[in-house]
């Protein structure tokens, strides 16, 4: 996986993948504690803020439709829960974060 944060795209076995903004947000920061969990509390923070009232189930939507775009047609899934706790990046596979300076 290819995620360039500068165009804002992402490609999966050379294959693009189209996400919303919202999505892109979920990903990227997915993807910069990958192996590590990331707890549902803070995920909402980080793609809609502090100050915002968002309930646990649209987190929930959000990474369910980020899933279906991203592991659908692969083996190997690479966004993972925790049962309990929040959702993980599974780091073991190659997955590179792109920027251009």
């Amino acid at each position: 996986m290819v995620i360039d944060p500068i165009r804002r795209s992402v490609t999966r076995n050379l294959k693009r993948i189209d996400l919303t903004p919202t999505e892109f947000r979920l990903l990227a920061y997915l993807v910069r504690q990958a192996g590590q969990c990331a707890p549902r509390h803070v995920l909402k923070d980080q793609i809609w803020g502090s100050d915002q009232a968002v309930s646990s189930s649209a987190l929930d939507v959000l990474v369910n439709s980020l899933r279906n775009k991203i592991d659908s047609h692969f083996n190997q899934k690479l966004i993972g829960t925790v049962r309990g706790e929040g959702y993980v990046f599974h780091h073991s596979f190659d997955a590179n974060m792109r920027s251009q300076q």
